[in-house]
């Protein structure tokens, strides 16, 4: 257990792991301040474990911030899409509009990025694994045609 000074003893560590989870040194300096920040408000001893779960929390959080911020998603524009064509929709594709209608939001988003970037891609912008891209596209190409 430790109070806020000892906690900066490690600083070094800590702009290690840091840098060592976003791989830039720039945000690994700034993930270690709001830390630090963060950490100033709690009143109990920390431990190295808290301090680490801190930097990745603050981490994972700004990614998600910045996804959704910088993301358009398909379903704003699904309705407009379908909008003007619905008598033309023959049985087959209606089926294959409902299978669509009832995928997970995330799962259309990989269909709808695979459409212009390869599965490499996509996994580099979303900070994903590539097997998993491929993975997840393979199971909802074949879900869909089935």
């Amino acid at each position: 257990m430790h109070n806020i000074e000892d906690i900066c003893k490690k600083d070094k560590q800590w702009r290690g792991y840091a840098l060592q989870l976003c791989k830039c040194k720039h945000k690994a300096d700034d993930l270690v301040q709001e830390m630090y920040l963060k950490l100033m408000q709690i009143d109990k001893p920390l431990t190295d474990w808290y301090v680490i779960a801190t930097i990745r929390s603050i981490y994972f959080n700004e990614i998600k911030k910045n996804y959704y911020k910088n993301t358009k998603f398909i379903l704003d524009f699904i309705d407009v899409a379908f909008e003007d064509i619905e008598d033309t929709i023959e049985d087959d594709d209606r089926i294959l509009l409902n299978k669509l209608d009832d995928m997970a939001w995330f799962k259309k988003e990989l269909l709808a990025e695979n459409y212009d970037l390869s599965y490499r891609e996509i996994a580099k912008r979303y900070n994903l694994h590539y097997l998993y891209v491929y993975r997840v596209l393979k199971q909802l190409r074949i879900e869909l045609l089935e």
